[in-house]
C-alpha cells in the first residue's frame, strides 16, 4: 500500500559524512555563513585591505604573506596590522595607506616551517620566526629581545687621603666628605671607616636595566680601591668611570658594591648602591655608606644571557613570558613574572625525557599553558608556591601546523592535525580537569584531503563577530593554501570554503578577519596582493580592468542535503519533490540537481525564482537600488522543486550558485512502499 510522507528539516545541520548519516545534517556545504538562526547564507567574500587606494597600494612590491598578527594599543586608538612579506616585517601605517618595515633580511619559513609568532607582553609586542634572535617592539622602536652580552666593568679611581678635602668639587682621585661638617640626616655618607688609621677595600659591579624592567646579568666585578682613614671623622666619595653602555632599550644601570673589605677572608656580597637613570653617561661618584646599602646583587643565576637563539613560540602565561625553539627543541623557558627578558638559570622544563616529538607551539588558557608537540599534548601550571609543574596530558595526539593553534572562548584550544581537528577544552578554573576531544569525525573525508608535507603552512583564527573558527591549509596535491574549514562554533556545524587565497590570517578586537595573499602579484597591479578582509559582499576581490579594478565574479557557494532515507534502506520511496524553505533576496533562480541511492550521476530539474509563489515579487533591501525603489526585508518562503519520477531508497540534492540564497530548510515529499528485504550475494 502506497504511504504519502514528509520530512522536513529545519534548521539544517553542517557537513557530516558519516554513515548512517545524521538526516538534519548536510553533505557538503561550501562558502556559505552560518547565521544564528540557523540560517545557511552565501553571503560572503572578500575585499582588498584599503578599499579607497587604487589597485594594491601599498602593496605594490611585496609578495605572499606569510605571517600575520594585529596588534591593537590604546585601547585601540592605534593599530598596527604586522605581517611578514618578502623577507621583511612589515606595518599599516596612517591615512592614506602606507607601509613601515620594521625589519629586512628575515628568513622565509621552509617548506615543513610555520609563520612568525607574535605574544603580547604589556606594552610590548614579541615576535619571533624561528631563525633570527626574537625581537621586541613598542610601537616604534623594535630591537633584540633580553641580554645577549654580560656588561662590563667599570673602573674606579683610587683615593689620596692625604690631599686636602675639597668638598665644593669632588675631584676624581679626592672627594672626601668631612664628617664633622654633616647634618645628622647625612651622617652615614661616604665609604670607609672614619676612624684613623682604618683599612678600606671596595670593589664594584654592573648590571643593566631594561625598559620592561628586566635586570640584566651583573658584570664581573671592578678593580679594587684601597686606602687607609688619615684622620678621625673622614669618609670617601670614590669616583668611577667607564661604565658600560647597555643595548637598545636599556634605560639604566645599577651599581652594586661591596661593603668595606677589612681582611682576606671578608664577606664580598654585593649589594645594590646606587642607579644611573640613562643610557649615555660613563662617569658615576659613588658616595653612599655601608650602613645604606640596599639588598643584595643578583647572583650569577637569577639573571642570564637570553637561553635561546632560534625561538619559534612564543606564549604568555600567568605574567611570564614563556620561550621554546629550534636549537633545542625540548626545553621551554620562562621569564620572571613581569620582566619579559629576565631568565634565571633554573627556569625551564625539559620534556626529552617523554616520547612526543619536539615542542611545536605553546597556548595559554585559562589558568593552562598548553604545550603542544608533535605527536603529545603536556601542560604547565602553577603551584602553590608559585612554581610550575609540567604534566603529560595526552600522547599520540600533536600537531606539526603551529599558526592553526587557536583559542576560542568559552570551548578551549582547537588545531589541526593530519588526522583531524582537535579541542582542548579546559574546565573552569580550579577544577584541574582537561578533555581532548576529536570534534572533525563528521569531515573526516575532507581532512584526508590536505597535503601531509605541507601542512606547517596551515593557519586559523577564530572570530567572535562571525562565530566561526577559519582553518585554511593544502589540499589536492596543491602546493598553496587552497581550502579553509570553518567551524560554525554558535551551532557546532562544519563548512568548507574555497577561493580564498590565504597565506596568514588574523582577526582584530571587533572580530574583522583580515588574511594576507599567498601569491605574488606580477606588477602590483593586475593581479592580488597584501591584505584582504572577509566581508558579506559577494566578491572574491578585485581585478583590473582598463586600468580600473572591478569586483572579480563572487565564489561559487555549494549545498548538498544529506541523504535522505526516512531511516529506512530496505524501503523503496518515489520522491516526488523538495521544498526549499528559503529568505526572499530578490529574482535570482535557482535549480536543484537531484541523487539517488549515493550515485555520482545526477538529475538537474528546471529553475525556480526565490520569490512567494503568489502575489508580486519582492523587491529586496541589497538588490534594489535605494534612491529608486521602496525595498523590502526578506520573507521567508516555501519554493517547490518537482523531482523527475524516479524511486530509491535514499535521495538528496545539490545546487551551484553566485547568487544570494538564504537556505533556512527543507522537506522532502515521497511515496513510500512496503519494505523488502535486500538480496546479498552469496
Amino acid at each position: 500500500m502506497k504511504t504519502l510522507a514528509e520530512y522536513s528539516v529545519a534548521p539544517i545541520g553542517g557537513i557530516d559524512t558519516r554513515r548512517p548519516q545524521p538526516q538534519d545534517s548536510s553533505n557538503y556545504i561550501e562558502n556559505m555563513t552560518l547565521e544564528n538562526d540557523g540560517t545557511w547564507s552565501t553571503r560572503i567574500g572578500y575585499e582588498k585591505f584599503y578599499p579607497s587606494m587604487s589597485n594594491y597600494v601599498p602593496w605594490t612590491t611585496h609578495s605572499a604573506v606569510s605571517a600575520l598578527y594585529v596588534w591593537e594599543t590604546r585601547y585601540g586608538r592605534k593599530t598596527f596590522h604586522m605581517h611578514v612579506t618578502n623577507g621583511a616585517l612589515v606595518y599599516t601605517q596612517g591615512n592614506p595607506a602606507a607601509l613601515t618595515v620594521l625589519l629586512t633580511g628575515l628568513t622565509e619559513p621552509g617548506s615543513t616551517e610555520g609563520g612568525a609568532h607574535f605574544a603580547e607582553s604589556g606594552r610590548f609586542l614579541v615576535f619571533a620566526n624561528g631563525h633570527q634572535h626574537p625581537k621586541l617592539f613598542d610601537g616604534r622602536f623594535i630591537r633584540d629581545l633580553g641580554w645577549t652580552r654580560q656588561p662590563s666593568p667599570p673602573v674606579a679611581w683610587g683615593v689620596t687621603p692625604e690631599l686636602a678635602p675639597t668638598p665644593a668639587k669632588p675631584a676624581p682621585n679626592h672627594t672626601n666628605i668631612p664628617t664633622p661638617t654633616r647634618a645628622p640626616e647625612t651622617s652615614l655618607l661616604g665609604l670607609g671607616s672614619d676612624t684613623a688609621s682604618a683599612k678600606n677595600r671596595y670593589k664594584w659591579k654592573v648590571a643593566f636595566v631594561s625598559d620592561t624592567g628586566s635586570i640584566s646579568p651583573v658584570s664581573v666585578e671592578s678593580n679594587t680601591v684601597e686606602w687607609v682613614t688619615p684622620t678621625t671623622g673622614l669618609r670617601y666619595t670614590v669616583y668611577m668611570d667607564s661604565l658600560p653602555i647597555g643595548p637598545a632599550g636599556t634605560v639604566a644601570r645599577y651599581i652594586y658594591r661591596t661593603k668595606t673589605l677589612l681582611g682576606d677572608d671578608a664577606d664580598s656580597v654585593y649589594y645594590f648602591a646606587g642607579a644611573v637613570l640613562n643610557n649615555t653617561e660613563v662617569s658615576y661618584y659613588d658616595s653612599t655608606g655601608d650602613i645604606e646599602l640596599g639588598s643584595e646583587a643578583p647572583s650569577e643565576g637569577d639573571s642570564i644571557l637570553f637561553p635561546i637563539q632560534q625561538v619559534h613560540t612564543i606564549a604568555m602565561f600567568d605574567s611570564c613570558l614563556w620561550v621554546a625553539g629550534r636549537s633545542d627543541p625540548s626545553r621551554i623557558w620562562h621569564s620572571l613574572p613581569g620582566k619579559p627578558e629576565q631568565y634565571t638559570a633554573l627556569d625551564y622544563h625539559d620534556v626529552s625525557s617523554r616520547a612526543g616529538g619536539a615542542v611545536v607551539v605553546m597556548q595559554a588558557y585559562r589558568d593552562i599553558l598548553y604545550i603542544i608537540r608533535e605527536r603529545a599534548v603536556d601542560i604547565i601550571v602553577r603551584r602553590e608556591d608559585g612554581g610550575y609543574v609540567l604534566m603529560p596530558l595526552e600522547g599520540g595526539i600533536g600537531t606539526v601546523a603551529p599558526d592553526t593553534v587557536t583559542v576560542i572562548p568559552g570551548m578551549g584550544v582547537i588545531f589541526l592535525s593530519t588526522d583531524g581537528v582537535y579541542l582542548l577544552a579546559a574546565n573552569p578554573s580550579g577544577t584541574g580537569l582537561v578533555s581532548v576531544e576529536k570534534i572533525s569525525e563528521g569531515i573526516e573525508e575532507i581532512v584526508r584531503r590536505q597535503n601531509p608535507d605541507l601542512i606547517s603552512k596551515a593557519t586559523a583564527t577564530y572570530s567572535q563577530k562571525w562565530n566561526e573558527w577559519h582553518c585554511y591549509f593544502t589540499a589536492d596535491s596543491q602546493t598553496k593554501n587552497n581550502m579553509g574549514l570553518v567551524l560554525h562554533t554558535n551551532r557546532g556545524s562544519w563548512s568548507v570554503r574555497g577561493g580564498f587565497p590565504v597565506g596568514a590570517i588574523s582577526t582584530n578586537a571587533k572580530g574583522d578577519i583580515i588574511f594576507g595573499h599567498n601569491l605574488l602579484g606580477s606588477n602590483g597591479l593586475a593581479e592580488q596582493q597584501g591584505l584582504f578582509v572577509i566581508t558579506r559582499r559577494r566578491r572574491l576581490g578585485e581585478v583590473v580592468d582598463n586600468q580600473e579594478l572591478v569586483p572579480k565574479a563572487p565564489p561559487t557557494s555549494i549545498y548538498e542535503s544529506a541523504w535522505i532515507d526516512f531511516g529506512d534502506t530496505r524501503q523503496t520511496k518515489a520522491y516526488r519533490y523538495v521544498t526549499l524553505r528559503i529568505k526572499t533576496t530578490g529574482s535570482h533562480l535557482l535549480a536543484l540537481e537531484v541523487f539517488r541511492d549515493e550515485r555520482w550521476e545526477g538529475v538537474t530539474g528546471k529553475n525556480h525564482e526565490l520569490q512567494p509563489s503568489e502575489g508580486p515579487s519582492q523587491k529586496v533591501y541589497g538588490v534594489a537600488k535605494y534612491d529608486a525603489v521602496n525595498w523590502d526585508g526578506p520573507r521567508t518562503v516555501e519554493v517547490r522543486f518537482d523531482i523527475p519520477a524516479t524511486t530509491a531508497y535514499a535521495m538528496k540534492y545539490r545546487f551551484e550558485t553566485i547568487d544570494d540564497v538564504e537556505l533556512v530548510g527543507h522537506t522532502f515529499g515521497v511515496v513510500s512502499y512496503p519494505a523488502t528485504l535486500g538480496r546479498g550475494r552469496g
